[in-house]
């Protein structure tokens, strides 16, 4: 049984990371948080039926809670696993043999995201710096170039 996929166009906004130190523990009563709580997501998007695509926008509001700088921001852009019979979580299946995908997989069957643009909005409200030329794929896992489930903001 074959599953149909979906297109997903996202635009990325990335906030800029915000300095200090991270929140305290919950003073109310409340059960206090099981990780830091460093990154929040304000998600708009549109499902268009008719060409099956999600186009969207994405506010990250990043904050730095290490004790150095960076100069890079790491996104897993999961659904890029079904983007081609390359990716490498695609690949390691198959070799698992845990995978039914054959040969007759037709280009509507995939499915993945296509990041547009990706800018930084400064915590002071000036204007966005794009920073979409700084964008490329890493492969830590496996040195796959033609795996794009991990994108690099520097």
């Amino acid at each position: 049984m074959r599953r149909r996929g979906r297109r997903i166009v996202w635009a990325a906004m990335v906030a800029a990371p915000l300095l200090g130190p991270a929140p305290s523990a919950a003073t109310d009563g409340a059960e206090a948080a099981r990780s830091p709580r460093n990154a929040n997501y304000e998600i708009t998007a549109r499902l268009d039926v008719g060409t099956r695509t999600i186009d969207g926008r994405q506010i990250v509001t990043w904050r730095n809670i290490r004790s150095r700088p960076t100069d890079e921001l790491w996104f897993h852009l999961y659904w890029n696993a079904w983007r081609n019979s390359r990716s490498t979580w695609l690949l390691l299946e198959r070799l698992a043999e845990k995978s039914d995908l054959g040969e007759e997989v037709g280009k509507d069957d995939w499915a993945w995201i296509d990041v547009t643009s990706v800018a930084i909005l400064p915590a002071d409200g000036s204007a966005p710096e794009d920073v979409s030329d700084r964008m490329r794929f890493a492969s830590p896992d496996d040195g796959n170039p033609d795996d794009r489930t991990v994108m690099v903001v520097g």
